[in-house]
């Protein structure tokens, strides 16, 4: 049976923070929880993955091995999510404005355009209007 995915992200967390505490302060768990999972995780792959003691965790042989691929692991799985989020927190909705033609040619057209410049997902549709101020 393949480990958990989570179970590989949260063994990285322990190295990289020191501590099944820390860890499990980090991912909202108990400690127990988390010597359970990384217990198990070394039951799946047969093979002592932290050397624990009252004061301190040192990686094995096994550990060192995992944990460089756990990182990258990790890594990965925190930049799909980032790219994800980017799509719900990007701009939306209408720009709607009415400007006399010639503001719009001096002023207004490179002011839009740098603004689209600046946020690459936007979408815009420009329809000028003739306006009589008479």
């Amino acid at each position: 049976m393949m480990p958990k995915t989570d179970d590989l992200i949260l063994f990285a967390q322990v190295v990289e923070l020191g501590s099944f505490s820390k860890a499990a302060d980090a991912n909202g768990l108990t400690n127990s929880v988390v010597s359970k999972r990384i217990a198990r995780l070394e039951k799946e792959l047969g093979s002592t993955l932290i050397h624990r003691t009252t004061r301190r965790l040192t990686l094995s042989e096994a550990g060192q091995v995992l944990y460089q691929r756990a990182r990258l692991v990790a890594l990965a799985a925190q930049e799909a999510f980032d790219a994800v989020t980017g799509y719900s927190q990007s701009l939306q909705g209408h720009i709607r404005m009415s400007v006399p033609t010639i503001s719009g040619e001096l002023l207004l057209a490179e002011a839009v355009a740098n603004f689209v410049n600046c946020i690459r997902l936007f979408r815009w549709i420009c329809r000028w209007r003739i306006v009589s101020w008479t």
